[in-house]
């Protein structure tokens, strides 16, 4: 079902549904050590998370992972389990990690193991699955955050982002880009929230607006036929498409030609 808006712009509603729409978080942890972590529900401010941490690199397993995430303390919470304990032989049977943003792209922290290990820990996240890389450990260096006993040093955190956009619950793509006659912009959101989609141009001056309104949680997906307010076709050059709703912002730039 079509519905018109604005000259230039129409808009296509609700394609299926999704519970939650933010991708799938990666946490290094400043041991190296990489946690993905998922969004499996949300109660005010808290969401609540579901994962693994990857122990291969140093010679364990995979664990699950269950935790939160509070937007407004901004604290991450999670703990490991591991699926085949030892009894602190090589490995702990659990390990709780404590993190608080302290800045716009890191966290600092602790952790604490079953085996009555804990010590302090930073990690930077971002957006998408891990890519597990190997650590290269300085000689006389052994162990890790799940270990009955280590000795390691801190190394440096991978660039990360803003842990608060990390957990926006906008799925954003735009297509084609470039674009010639239009490009078509597709929205998840996780729940029902008034929904602002803005064009600006590279001088950051609003060229059109082409929804603001509540929608449902869900898919939606709107079409820019490249126009202005005025019904013009807006010159070639990049263009900033800007989403903005309860839980924050998110934008996409898309280059249009003639």
């Amino acid at each position: 079902m079509k519905q018109k808006l604005l000259p230039g712009i129409t808009m296509l509603l609700c394609i299926g549904t999704s519970a939650f729409a933010i991708p799938p978080i990666c946490i290094t942890d400043s041991y190296g050590e990489q946690t993905t972590l998922t969004v499996s529900g949300k109660s005010g401010h808290t969401y609540s998370l579901t994962g693994s941490i990857n122990y291969t690199l140093f010679g364990g397993t995979i664990w699950p992972c269950a935790g939160t995430y509070n937007t407004d303390t901004h604290i991450l919470n999670y703990t490991a389990t591991n699926p085949s304990p030892d009894g602190c032989i090589k490995w702990a049977t659990t390990v709780t990690f404590t993190y608080t943003a302290t800045s716009h792209t890191t966290a600092s922290g602790s952790f604490s193991n079953s085996c009555g290990v804990s010590d302090g820990i930073a990690a930077s996240g971002t957006k998408g699955n891990c890519a597990f890389t190997a650590v290269q450990l300085k000689q006389g260096e052994y162990g890790g955050s799940g270990t009955p006993k280590h000795l390691r040093s801190q190394l440096q955190l991978p660039e990360g982002m803003n842990w608060q956009e990390m957990f926006n619950s906008i799925n954003l793509s735009v297509s084609p880009n470039p674009a010639v006659s239009f490009t078509r912009i597709m929205v998840t959101i996780s729940e029902s929230t008034k929904l602002n989609i803005a064009v600006y141009n590279q001088q950051g001056t609003l060229v059109n607006t082409i929804l603001n309104a509540n929608v449902n949680a869900g898919d939606h997906s709107y079409t820019w036929n490249l126009q202005n307010a005025a019904g013009n076709k807006v010159k070639s050059g990049y263009y900033m498409i800007k989403i903005t709703t309860a839980e924050g912002v998110e934008s996409r730039n898309v280059m249009v030609t003639q």
